[in-house]
């Protein structure tokens, strides 16, 4: 059987059935982005910000009414920028148009209200020059006043929120905490209804009980009582390759949980992870050390690097 779930990786508008737990946040978004023209979305790392927007967001719309670019700053985010909305618009945007022409010709040709969507956009602040953000700054000028069909969201790491302010003095609604939504992580009873709703209706088809959900929590959670998702889908992965594994049609999930460590669950991820990694680039201790110097910044953050500039490691 394939695993039925996203496994580390956003959820899109086509997944809407197996998005579980954001009902309300969805809502607020909706209502957020249909008043303003821009919506900033932040959180800490791990919250599900871009499965908020691609998935939860986008399913408030229909195909005639939404017409959603995503752009990541990638080696520039002037250039991503251009690119996106080119390739939005196939061969009707010739290279070299300007940004507000782009998105003039974009709209003209579907009428449908854009949506200019900037993923983890905490990067244009971690790896950006000086020239490329006030370039984007003046862009993003432009765009606010002279595309009333465009709609702007930001989605970005909180402890970056306050780098947003080199942007106040051109476009004063940035500073507006009324734009601002906090995605926060899902606390206890969220996350219970989600494993519930995974593991008896989605995954296993099997009922699990109060104790071993607690069981879950309690080995997913940190101090603060919160959970990183990306564990959360780690873990639920694990318990569905261990069916697999034993080649069961029906299995008594709760002793599989109770046989099942998140620490010896992410190691053992992590491992098949560079081994995999090894097998394709070289040698995998090698390979760590080198991902650890090359991929994580002194403020604990990731460095980003795309296929056409992995050379420089």
């Amino acid at each position: 059987m394939k695993w039925p779930l996203k496994y580390l990786e956003p959820y899109q508008k086509h997944d809407q059935s197996i998005f579980f737990g954001r009902n309300e946040e969805i809502e607020k978004l909706f209502k957020l982005i249909s008043v303003h023209r821009i919506a900033i979305l932040y959180g800490k790392s791990g919250t599900g910000k871009t499965s908020l927007v691609k998935c939860g967001l986008a399913g408030k719309y229909s195909e005639l009414d939404f017409l959603d670019i995503y752009i990541r700053r990638e080696n520039d985010i002037n250039i991503s920028l251009k690119k996106n909305i080119r390739e939005k618009g196939s061969d009707l945007i010739r290279r070299g148009t300007s940004i507000v022409e782009s998105l003039d010709i974009l709209y003209h040709s579907t009428y449908q209200t854009l949506f200019l969507i900037f993923d983890q956009f905490e990067e244009i602040f971690i790896s950006g020059t000086d020239n490329e953000i006030s370039q984007f700054k003046n862009d993003l000028q432009k765009i606010i006043t002279q595309c009333s069909y465009v709609k702007i969201i930001l989605i970005l790491r909180e402890e970056y929120l306050g780098r947003l302010n080199f942007f106040e003095d051109d476009i004063p609604d940035i500073g507006n905490g009324g734009l601002r939504m906090r995605l926060e992580k899902m606390g206890k009873q969220k996350i219970e209804n989600v494993i519930r709703e995974i593991i008896s209706e989605t995954i296993f088809k099997s009922q699990i009980s109060r104790e071993n959900i607690d069981t879950i929590f309690d080995e997913l959670s940190d101090n603060h009582g919160e959970v990183d998702l990306p564990y959360l889908q780690i873990y639920l992965k694990k318990l569905f390759d261990e069916v697999e594994r034993k080649n069961l049609e029906t299995i008594d999930i709760n002793k599989i949980v109770t046989s099942t460590n998140l620490e010896d669950i992410l190691d053992q991820f992590l491992e098949e992870q560079l081994l995999k990694a090894g097998r394709e680039f070289g040698d995998e201790h090698y390979l760590w050390e080198l991902l650890k110097r090359n991929f994580i910044t002194e403020e604990g953050t990731k460095c980003v690097y795309y296929p056409n500039n992995t050379s420089k490691l």
